[in-house]
């Protein structure tokens, strides 16, 4: 039997959640020339995401039933017979935590399980905002929030920045022609300007290219990276995104995963690149 992508309406996980339960699976089933994974819940299919390749599909499956086994996964009980604090479960973003926050914020991991989880404590609260699962992952994740809580919190040097913009006085900046960097838009569309040929090797004037596309939420930071890059792993595929003739790219599910509509009209440059080329990240 097969499946016809169109007559599907996909769904994102977060409308899922109220209407299925630890029966519920992930199944990959194959369409009119693509595979759609979804979770069947009663004998009902819930479309979720399609590709034109297996692969990509079942990698997307796969994290999606994790997802789900640790959903449902049963109450972890501590000695005490007590089960946990159910706010351990809500997690935070680090938009939603920095109106609350102040200098004294402090990143923290701590195992939980077979698990580390890192976030922020303040005033006595810990606020949980990332699960990984080697103690380098955690040390590394608390780092980057260390120097996104400084550059937050860093005090103004009044002094300094007004003895900057004197010798600066008269100085005209003209932006770099070739300077790369994108641009948040409307209808779940990033756009790419400068030039993106040298600096990315992505040529418009040619069909469609494919890029992985990514976003750390705690940096604030894309990430665009070729296929060819030897780093690529199964689950990047997944993040494949095509750049039309136009520079943009429609990517409804990144926009929907990290709220980046927050971030509309701001533009992100090409900060730092590997040797080969094959990564650039660009940050505000």
């Amino acid at each position: 039997m097969t499946t016809n992508e169109n007559t599907f309406k996909f769904h994102i996980l977060d409308e899922l959640l109220p209407i299925i339960d630890d029966t519920s699976r992930v199944l990959v089933k194959e369409g009119e020339g693509n595979y759609v994974a979804g979770v069947e819940h009663d004998g009902k299919f819930f479309a979720m995401f399609a590709s034109e390749q297996y692969d990509v599909a079942n990698v997307y499956a796969s994290e999606m039933q994790k997802a789900l086994d640790e959903r449902f996964a049963p109450i972890v009980v501590v000695e005490d017979d007590e089960p946990i604090d159910d706010k351990s479960t809500q997690y935070y973003t680090i938009d939603e935590l920095l109106p609350i926050l102040d200098g004294t914020a402090r990143p923290y991991a701590e195992t939980v399980a077979n698990i580390y989880v890192v976030g922020i404590e303040h005033k006595g609260e810990l606020y949980p905002m990332h699960t990984v699962a080697t103690a380098g992952e955690a040390d590394e994740t608390v780092a980057d929030l260390n120097k996104t809580l400084e550059r937050h919190f860093a005090p103004i040097d009044e002094e300094e920045a007004l003895e900057e913009a004197k010798l600066l006085e008269g100085f005209s900046f003209v932006p770099s022609r070739g300077m790369t960097y994108l641009t948040v838009n409307k209808r779940n569309r990033l756009y790419l300007h400068g030039d993106i040929k040298t600096q990315l090797g992505i040529d418009v004037k040619k069909a469609k290219m494919r890029v992985l596309l990514a976003f750390n939420p705690v940096l604030q930071a894309f990430a665009i990276v070729k296929p060819t890059s030897k780093a690529v792993t199964d689950e990047m595929r997944a993040a494949g995104y095509f750049v039309s003739k136009r520079r943009d790219i429609t990517c409804a599910k990144l926009f929907r995963e990290f709220n980046l509509d927050q971030y509309e009209g701001q533009t992100f440059y090409a900060d730092t690149a590997s040797l080969s080329g094959n990564v650039v990240i660009f940050r505000r």
